[in-house]
């Protein structure tokens, strides 16, 4: 009897736990974090192999916010910028985008960033990640020429697991092909 009520015990522990766990390694997979091992004021350098130890600092509290905690927006003063078809180098349309948004950028300096590359869905996984991380890079970098301060400027990428938009076509799928420039939420991030 007490055998039966203690492995009913561990059953009813260890699923929730083993579920709990399947899920957040497909979390993992989905997206590809900032280090929050990072200190405060150094430009993110994501290392996708790392991601699996990033996800789990992240779960732990800590007293004050560090830079990849804090909630970042889109701002309809800052411009997307676009890349061309697996490229991470900037062309001039891209390089014009980031110099209007590091002028923007320079008359708001208390505000953080976090540069987000993207890519399209084609190719695999890890090329994508590692193409969407160069674009964010490129960007990032491209800041720094500007005058951006690096304490300022977080730098990740995300793995998109389906287009932007809808019905698929090389229009829709250039729309992928990006960085965004995300502003810190100065409301969320008082709170």
């Amino acid at each position: 009897m007490y055998l039966k009520e203690r492995s009913w015990l561990l059953t009813a522990v260890a699923l929730p736990l083993f579920l709990t766990l399947g899920c957040s390694a497909d979390a993992v997979k989905k997206t590809a974090e900032v280090s929050p091992a990072a200190p405060s004021g150094v430009i993110g350098e994501e290392n996708p192999a790392a991601a699996p130890q990033a996800a789990a600092a992240k779960e732990q509290p800590s007293a004050a916010a560090s830079p990849s905690d804090r909630a970042f927006v889109l701002n309809d003063n800052v411009q997307t910028v676009y890349f061309d078809l697996s490229q991470s180098s900037l062309n001039d349309t891209a390089k014009d985008a980031v110099k209007k948004n590091a002028e923007w950028l320079a008359q708001n300096p208390a505000y953080m960033i976090k540069v987000v590359g993207t890519a399209d869905t084609r190719g695999s996984t890890k090329r994508n990640q590692t193409l969407a991380f160069k674009r964010a890079a490129a960007v990032r970098d491209q800041y720094l020429a500007l005058g951006i301060p690096k304490g300022r400027i977080l730098v990740t990428s995300l793995v998109q697991e389906a287009p932007a938009c809808a019905p698929v076509t090389e229009e829709c799928l250039a729309k992928d092909r990006r960085t965004d420039t995300l502003i810190e939420n100065k409301d969320v991030a008082s709170r």
